[in-house]
Order: C-alpha cells, then sequence, then structure tokens
C-alpha cells in the first residue's frame, strides 16, 4: 500500500507540474500516459541489485512491578484486546498482536494477532529473570492472513534476527523493560524498506509496551 501510494502522488506531482508549466497548453493524451509512472517504478526496482542491511530498533517502558512480576506476562503474554491502541499503519493492513502462549516442554511460544494471523517462536534464551530472546520459526507460523507478511517473511525480504526482551530493576517496584529486534532486510530498495521497517516495527514495540505496562500494573 504504502508505495502504491507514492507511485500515486508521484503521478499527481507530474501532472501538476505539466499543467502549470504549460500554461494549460498541454495535449489531454499526455495524462493517460501518467499511470505508467507506478508500473514503471516497479520495472526499474527488479532491475536494482539487492542490498542487505542489518539494524536494531530498541524502545522502553516504566513499569511499576518487579521484574519477577513482569517476567511471566512477557513470555506468556495476557490478552491486549482493550488496551491496543490503532495507529495508521494498523489502517493499512498491520495486524496488531493480541496475546501469546507458551509451551515448556517444547519451549515454543506462539503468538496471535488481530486477523488471524499466528507466529511460531522459538525461545532461545531465558534467564527467568533479566532476559528472553525468541526467534520466528516462519515455516511453522500461519501467515495465510496477511499475504503481504507472508511475502516478506517467506521471501526473506525482512528476517528477525532476535526478538529480546530485558528486564532492568529502577529501584523499588519499578522496572524498566526494553524491547529490541534485530533485522535483517534484503531489498532492492535498502532505504525504502528500511523506512518501512522501521515504522511499522517501531509501531509494534510501542503499542505491545504500553499495552503490557496498562495490564501488568493492574494485577494485584
Amino acid at each position: 500500500i504504502p508505495y502504491i501510494v507514492i507511485s500515486v502522488l508521484i503521478s499527481l506531482t507530474l501532472k501538476y507540474y505539466i499543467l502549470n508549466k504549460t500554461e494549460n497548453k498541454v495535449n489531454k493524451n499526455v495524462f493517460p500516459l501518467l499511470l505508467i509512472v507506478p508500473f514503471a517504478l516497479g520495472f526499474i526496482e527488479k532491475e536494482l541489485p539487492k542490498k542487505q542491511t542489518n539494524f536494531t530498533i530498541s524502545n522502553s517502558v516504566i513499569i511499576q512491578k518487579q521484574a519477577f512480576a513482569i517476567y511471566p506476562n512477557l513470555l506468556q503474554v495476557p490478552n491486549l484486546s482493550n488496551t491496543n491502541s490503532k495507529s495508521f499503519i494498523n489502517y493499512l493492513g498491520i495486524p496488531q498482536p493480541v496475546y501469546s502462549t507458551y509451551n515448556k516442554q517444547t519451549n515454543t511460544r506462539v503468538g496471535y494477532f488481530e486477523n488471524g494471523m499466528l507466529l511460531n517462536e522459538t525461545v532461545t534464551e531465558n534467564s527467568k529473570k533479566d532476559k528472553i530472546i525468541f526467534n520466528i520459526n516462519t515455516n511453522s507460523s500461519n501467515l495465510a492472513t496477511s499475504p503481504t507478511i507472508r511475502h516478506i517473511l517467506k521471501d526473506k525480504i525482512v528476517q528477525f534476527n532476535s526478538i529480546e526482551y530485558q528486564l532492568t530493576p529502577m529501584g523499588d517496584n519499578t522496572t524498566k523493560v526494553t524491547l529490541i529486534t534485530k533485522v535483517n532486510l534484503h531489498s532492492n530498495l535498502s532505504y525504502y524498506g528500511y523506512v518501512w521497517s522501521t515504522i511499522i516495527i517501531n509501531n509494534f514495540e510501542k503499542t505491545l509496551l504500553n499495552s503490557l505496562k496498562q495490564i501488568i500494573e493492574k494485577q494485584p
């Protein structure tokens, strides 16, 4: 969707420029040609070499609880339906997390999203005190309800190297919870991909942390 929006904006800008620079003395047959712009950009993108970019996105929240009380809610996230706040990118089709379950026997975690998407994750590190690290198992996840995310993950355009929670005690009954996502981007338009990946992951992290804060602080 962002790619389509940008292409249309470029077409409209060109139309405005032509009309004003030529004092409306332009053949109307020119304007249908502007519809070619989005397709032309698509062909150009395919011809560009793919570049690999590694980056890390991190967000934190202060929760008025001790680390031992917060920890279980990170391993097995409670239902966030009533605390999540929608943003622009969610209306563009990026689903929000709802809750997650944890299977101790298989050491796997399943994240459930509002559109029915399921992310299967392996817990690779679990200190049970100040750190939890996950890896996404793309082949075991159910991405059928999110065609865009399925395309991005299955084609390895975006790879999540790790998703990590860090808990840092800040004093009596106060803990800083930091969510860290390490990403590998493999794209023809690396800057474009980096910008949108950053926007989406930042939004996801902030929404999740703020929802967790509201729920955990209300727990007895």
